[in-house]
């Protein structure tokens, strides 16, 4: 896998962001480390015109490599990503983030000594006046805090697939990202948890920090979590399908969700803060539409819900959300 020497393989899926896709490969053509030691694989989702003209100007920065595939979702884009990587670590970001420059070398740093761990840096949100933009940052950062408050003795449980970094041949080894998730919902706490069980470990780098710019609109706010719910029931599937037992710490987090929302609160002016709760609250509401809404497709209403309903980002979901290809073989 690592014929050329490559110490990183940088995924990048991207769909029809092609001025974001260009932020992203300057942050990766400016990152301090050394060039000959790291490639990035780009792969375009489907989108509708070719970003070959933004690839283009990177050749000379980059090691750089573009595969193109049928529209099928993040995780399948990273999965092919993942294929084509000739490096001994893998390194995913999303094509709306913008890594910082010594993002590469803090990664080394931690598989130095952890040459066998799953790393997932710091995201902090690039929009500080976009609201919706602030609420999605408040959000992870609460799970961040719910699911890795133990990280310190390298007990994390959860990173975000736009900042994490896995040795190659174990993300091999483990069967990549479920494919069968056809959004950018749960993919990635999907994958944490196979990798907890199957007794690996994550360990928090802090000071890999990922710059993220996602604009939102409400309606783009609510469709996002609407689809997290979605995404919610498939991962609650694949749990029971692999034997790992019910969601009880995501029911754990919203227990404490006032707990962990409020000292964040704090930190925001007063008009601020009010505008930014009412987004919170507004976000349960639309996760927990998106898992009623995707409970009752699996009772036999998909076509229905996904008629009434459509993602423009990605095809609707099939009815095929199974985790069978994830099976040990004994269970297959």
């Amino acid at each position: 896998m690592n014929s050329v020497g490559y110490r990183f393989s940088v995924v990048i899926p991207t769909y029809s962001r092609p001025e974001s896709l260009r932020a992203c490969l300057e942050s990766m053509a400016e990152q301090s480390y050394p060039k000959r030691q790291f490639e990035v694989v780009v792969v375009d989702d489907g989108s509708p015109n070719s970003v070959e003209p933004i690839i283009s100007p990177f050749r000379e920065r980059l090691n750089l490599t573009l595969a193109r595939q049928e529209n099928g979702g993040p995780s399948s884009a990273r999965n092919v990503g993942a294929s084509l990587a000739r490096g001994q670590f893998l390194a995913f970001t999303d094509d709306d983030c913008m890594p910082a420059r010594n993002w590469l070398h803090e990664f080394e740093s931690h598989f130095n000594c952890q040459p066998d761990c799953m790393l997932g840096g710091r995201t902090v949100n690039r929009l500080a006046d976009d609201v919706y933009a602030v609420s999605s940052q408040i959000l992870v950062d609460m799970l961040y805090e719910f699911y890795n408050a133990a990280s310190e003795s390298g007990a994390a449980r959860f990173f975000t697939a736009n900042n994490l970094a896995v040795p190659a041949d174990d993300f091999a080894r483990l069967g990549g990202f479920n494919d069968t998730f056809r959004w950018a919902a749960a993919e990635d706490r999907e994958l944490c948890d196979r990798w907890v069980h199957s007794g690996r470990r994550m360990i928090f780098a802090s000071e890999a920090v990922v710059q993220h710019a996602h604009h939102l609109s409400l309606p783009g706010f609510c469709r996002q979590h609407f689809t997290y719910g979605r995404g919610v029931v498939a991962y609650q599937r694949i749990r029971a399908q692999l034997g790992l037992g019910s969601l009880i710490a995501l029911r754990g987090f919203h227990a404490q969700f006032l707990k962990l929302c409020w000292p964040l609160l704090k930190q925001l002016p007063p008009g601020r803060s009010s505008a930014v709760a009412c987004l919170l609250l507004l976000s349960q509401l639309s996760t927990a539409a998106g898992f009623a809404c995707e409970s009752c497709a699996w009772r036999g209403f998909r076509n229905c819900w996904d008629s009434e309903l459509p993602n423009p980002h990605l095809p609707p979901s099939r009815s095929s959300c199974s985790a069978t290809k994830y099976l040990p073989t004994s269970q297959k």
